[in-house]
């Protein structure tokens, strides 16, 4: 299972190393010392846009479903036990477990449901059972409206990008802000 990532572009590969350093050194680190409200916090950052990047993977459609489960199982089971692990049982208060359930529940359900449905995609084209569409014959020229749909589309990446900046810009801030405490 090879995993292409030529086809993303350096602003997305920079979020995802973000992200991924997110999960894997600054949760820790807070956990460490004793943030968890923040470390969860990041841990569901990191966990939302991790998610976006495995639904974004291009990959054979069994593959991509089984990658995106197991993203799940991985982050709704051993990530979460990793979190509470990291803080000691005894010391997790009512309100992270309640979050930390959420967060559990979140990553099992969106990707076994995400996942599922991309296996399901590919068993129904694969079935023989399957319908043949009706092909119409009338041809549409919508030209004019896929250029609208582009212009839309554009202001809408940037719009995005630009939140995502700020967004970044206000995780780093807050992690610096909590460190130097």
């Amino acid at each position: 299972m090879e995993i292409e990532l030529s086809s993303y572009t350096v602003r997305q590969k920079i979020i995802l190393a973000l992200a991924l350093l997110t999960t894997v050194v600054v949760v820790p680190a807070l956990l460490f010392y004793e943030h968890e409200q923040i470390a969860f916090n990041f841990t569901m950052v990191g966990y939302i846009i991790l998610f976006m990047f495995v639904i974004e993977l291009k990959q054979e459609r069994v593959m991509k479903g089984i990658s995106i489960i197991l993203f799940g199982v991985f982050f709704g089971v051993y990530y979460v036990d990793f979190f509470t692990a990291m803080i000691g049982k005894d010391s997790v208060n009512v309100e992270l477990a309640h979050n930390l359930n959420i967060l559990s529940n979140l990553a099992i359900f969106s990707c076994a449901g995400a996942g599922g449905s991309v296996i399901a995609t590919h068993a129904d084209k694969t079935s023989t059972d399957r319908e043949n569409p009706v092909i119409s014959e009338t041809v549409i020229d919508r030209t004019q409206d896929i250029r609208i749909l582009t212009e839309h589309t554009l202001k809408l990446h940037k719009k995005v990008n630009a939140i995502v900046s700020i967004g970044i810009i206000l995780v780093i801030a807050m992690l610096v802000i909590v460190l130097n405490k």
